[in-house]
C-alpha cells in the first residue's frame, strides 16, 4: 500500500544497491505509474515535488543524505508491503518502508524515513524515531521508545518498556534488556569494543 502518493506521477527510488532494485520491483507491483531507480547524484537534479523513496539501508549514509536533502522540495510517499500487518497505517510517517511479512503492533508509531525490514516484529504502543533502520528478523516488544538514527541489527530483540536514545547501533543478534542512554555501538547492553 502506497500512501501520500500521486498515482499519476513517476516515483523515484534513490540508490543503486540490490535493496533499491528490490524496492523498485515491489513498488512496480503497487502502481501503474513508472518507478525508476536513480543515483544520489541524479536525485539532486530531479524537479521540485518529485516523488522519492530512499532505497539504501546504510545508516551513516542515510543521515548524511537526509541532511543534504532537507532543503529540497520533494514528496516522500510511504510504502507498506501488502504482506505486512500494520493495523494503523496512518501512524507510519512519510518516506518510511515496511517490508514483507513484518508485523507492526496496534498504536505503534513509525517516524519519517524508517525501514522496518522483512519478518520483523514491532510491538504495540512502540514509538520509533526518524531514520531508524530495523534489520530483518528483529523483534521489538511492546511500549518501547527508540530514538532517531538508530540501527537495530538482524535477529536482535528488545525487551518491553525500555528506551533507546538517538544515534545507537545495536549489533546483529543482540538481546537488549535495559535502556540505552548513551549513543554508540552495542552488543546486547554492553558497548562494542570492536568499533
Amino acid at each position: 500500500m502506497l500512501t501520500n502518493y500521486d498515482p499519476t506521477a513517476e516515483l523515484y527510488v534513490i540508490g543503486d544497491s540490490i535493496s533499491s532494485q528490490e524496492l523498485v520491483y515491489r513498488l512496480g507491483k503497487e502502481t501503474t505509474a513508472p518507478v525508476q531507480a536513480v543515483t544520489v547524484e541524479e536525485f539532486f537534479k530531479l524537479p521540485d515535488h518529485a516523488q522519492c523513496m530512499i532505497g539504501f539501508w546504510n545508516i551513516d549514509y542515510r543521515i548524511e543524505f537526509i541532511n543534504q536533502a532537507a532543503s529540497l522540495h520533494r514528496r516522500w510517499p510511504t510504502f507498506i508491503d501488502p504482506t505486512a500487518s500494520v493495523p494503523n497505517p496512518e501512524l507510519v510517517a512519510a518516506g518510511s518502508v515496511i517490508h514483507p511479512q513484518s508485523a507492526v503492533g496496534y498504536l505503534a508509531r513509525i517516524g519519517k524515513f524508517c525501514i522496518v525490514g522483512p519478518m520483523t516484529n514491532v510491538g504495540y504502543n512502540t514509538v520509533i524515531g526518524d531514520n531508524t533502520v530495523i534489520c530483518p528478523g528483529a523483534c521489538i516488544t511492546g511500549s518501547v521508545t527508540i530514538g532517531k538514527n538508530v540501527r537495530i541489527g538482524q535477529s536482535s530483540s528488545i525487551r518491553d518498556k525500555i528506551s533507546i536514545c538517538d544515534n545507537v547501533d545495536i549489533l546483529i543478534g543482540s538481546r537488549v534488556t535495559q535502556s540505552i542512554t548513551v549513543p554508540g555501538s552495542y552488543y546486547c547492553n554492553k558497548p562494542s569494543k570492536s568499533l
